[in-house]
């Protein structure tokens, strides 16, 4: 058995006079799941894109031992790839992109079934990719990837579409495949994507992976308060925490507030809002990117 089946050393990628990536190290033994956190822009698809062979790079990648750019075609057939964006074919149905993947990977149609029933997608065989969301092209995706059964999954941003039960239903679906042996590389904007149970957590600033902790710099507090809350807590916020939303939510009695500051001190942060004498009724965590 290999001892890596992704190895990469990237000296540099350069999109026209942009310098994306620098100095990368990486190494991922089989089965295990490294999710890759980071701000928007920090270089986490052109990461993802250069592992794959599909940027031009000064430097080595292999995937099952297979040079990605001398051997490109067989170190593809270990993959199983969602892009950030769904990448269809407007002009077929889903049903076709199904036995087309199929067929570039060698399977029979009776193999289908699995990766089609795992994201629930058999309504939409005959579906064109111009009438589906956003969520259901991103289930399609994932779906496709499943093909095969390919020892490594490589997914950027696999969340940005879905709702909370299909991204509950994503978590089902790669703890599964994580019993099953198979690597997960992930990529991640989100905090709350830590879900996911990862051997590493690596973080990716200006090109670079800077941290083997998934610890941003800034982070947001989404917070509702039943009633109109004491605002005498704003005062004792810890510093440079500011308010960015404090509002009704529109649904009831509760308010919305939405936080922002140093990852640091987000635990004061939410210390100083109950100890004003206001009743949390729930909190989530955003990214610094996350919508407010």
């Amino acid at each position: 058995m290999m001892e890596f089946i992704v190895e990469a050393e990237i000296r540099g990628v350069v999109l026209g006079s942009r310098v994306v990536l620098r100095d990368i190290g990486l190494r991922v033994r089989p089965g295990e799941t490294v999710v890759i956190g980071g701000p928007n822009g920090a270089g986490k698809t052109s990461l993802l894109r250069a592992l794959l062979g599909l940027l031009p790079i000064e430097g080595t990648v292999r995937i099952g031992g297979h040079d990605v750019r001398r051997a490109h075609q067989a170190a593809m057939t270990q993959v199983g790839y969602v892009p950030q964006a769904p990448a269809l074919f407007p002009e077929m149905t889903v049903g076709e992109h199904f036995r087309l993947f199929a067929a570039l990977r060698g399977l029979r149609p009776s193999t289908l079934s699995e990766a089609v029933q795992a994201f629930g997608v058999s309504a939409y065989l005959n579906a064109y990719p111009g009438t589906l969301s956003g969520g259901w092209l991103q289930r399609v995706s994932l779906a496709l990837a499943l093909l095969g059964d390919p020892p490594v999954l490589v997914l950027d941003e696999p969340t940005a579409h879905l709702d909370r039960p299909t991204r509950a239903l994503l978590w089902e679906v790669l703890r599964r495949k994580q019993a099953q042996g198979v690597t997960v590389l992930m990529t991640t904007h989100r905090w709350e994507d830590r879900v996911l149970e990862a051997a590493r957590y690596l973080w990716l600033e200006d090109g670079r992976l800077v941290s083997e902790a998934f610890e941003p710099q800034w982070a947001r507090l989404k917070a509702w308060v039943l009633r109109q809350p004491n605002e005498d807590w704003i005062r004792r916020l810890p510093p440079d925490w500011q308010i960015l939303r404090f509002a009704p939510d529109g649904l009831g009695d509760s308010t919305c507030v939405v936080l922002r500051g140093p990852w640091a001190s987000r635990w004061q942060a939410v210390q100083t809002l109950q100890a004003g004498g206001n009743a949390v009724i729930r909190i989530d965590w955003l990214s610094d990117e996350g919508e407010a």
